[in-house]
């Protein structure tokens, strides 16, 4: 198995239930990209008590609440310790090759061979930078999610957010708590005009008194009832969202 993340080792879990033997290999050390790649604020967008993984979950007294990236990490390092999860960190893959008896993996320390690979490498661990960035003046600094961390590393002045979902959003409110300018662009949104990027999402808040609001999520019964969770081949009820 290629990655040791939160997909590697739910999938080592259910492995290991079967006495299915196998290994992960690392490229750093467990939850690297939630160690290397993320800002500092980052939050998660599922509260607490939904955030969890096969035979492990949430223990803390704030269900409701957000996990930050440190405790996201923790979790994860936590996790792969209860499971006994067998990690070969430090251990980068560099090509993956078919045989007639199924495949050979080549890494910085050696090659494996093994009938079954599975690929938990994530979706989203390439920055997609768009072609205009190179006509950009030399004197205006690019950084992308994967490398930022704090708005320490920005220079003084404004600060121009390309992509409006998740990502830029999230990551756009310590820029803007600095007292720097912060302006951000996306595309339209075919079905919410007030969202500015393409990024699928439901509706995050839902009334539960006359002035208190929750997270749609915090209910496990609500997304189901209001049909939001029900997908078809088409997609999510509102539309299909489009990965790059």
């Amino acid at each position: 198995m290629v990655g040791a993340g939160q997909a590697g080792l739910a999938m080592s879990r259910c492995l290991a239930e079967r006495s299915i033997d196998h290994v992960l290999l690392e490229r750093g050390e467990v939850a690297n990209s939630w160690k290397t790649e993320r800002w500092d604020s980052l939050r998660l967008l599922t509260p607490n008590w939904q955030s969890r993984l096969p035979g492990f979950g949430y223990e803390g007294d704030d269900p409701d609440g957000y996990r930050t990236m440190p405790e996201t990490v923790d979790f994860l390092d936590r996790y792969a310790q209860v499971i006994s999860a067998p990690v070969q960190i430090n251990t980068a893959v560099t090509s993956v090759r078919a045989t007639d008896e199924g495949y050979v993996v080549s890494t910085g320390l050696g090659d494996w061979r093994c009938p079954t690979i599975v690929l938990a490498t994530g979706a989203c661990n390439i920055a997609r930078i768009p072609a205009i960035a190179e006509a950009l003046s030399p004197g205006i600094s690019t950084l992308t999610p994967m490398h930022y961390r704090n708005p320490d590393q920005l220079e003084d002045g404004g600060v121009f957010v390309v992509g409006a979902s998740a990502t830029g959003t999230h990551s756009r409110r310590p820029t803007g708590s600095t007292g720097a300018e912060a302006t951000t662009a996306g595309a339209p949104s075919q079905s919410r005009p007030k969202n500015s990027g393409p990024h699928f999402a439901g509706p995050s808040a839902a009334r539960t008194g006359a002035t208190k609001t929750r997270s749609l999520l915090w209910n496990p019964g609500w997304p189901t009832k209001t049909g939001w969770t029900s997908w078809s081949d088409n997609g999510p009820p509102i539309r299909r969202p489009r990965m790059p």
